[in-house]
């Protein structure tokens, strides 16, 4: 859906795009913890890496960890994660 989409982000003439739905993002400001994980083998070209911010969600005694924001990122770099 349109609201899944949140920003496109151009670092250097690199390109990478946001994705969360509002209720995602609510989930993480409330969150305790963010784990950020990367993937290289699931994307192709023109990206290089799909960055995926995960938090864990509680449903009476169980946590289960689950990536709540989407990134695609057209380079792997470091300053490129900072801006990202």
């Amino acid at each position: 859906p349109s609201s899944f989409f949140r920003a496109d982000l151009t670092v250097k003439q690199r390109q990478h795009v946001i994705f969360a739905r509002q209720k995602q993002l609510n989930t993480l400001t409330h969150a305790k913890a963010w784990y950020v994980d990367g993937t290289f083998k699931l994307v192709c070209y023109p990206f290089k890496q799909l960055l995926t911010v995960n938090a864990f969600i509680r449903f009476r005694e169980y946590a289960k960890q689950v990536p709540l924001v989407f990134i695609l990122m057209a380079n792997k770099k470091e300053k490129d994660c900072k801006k990202v």
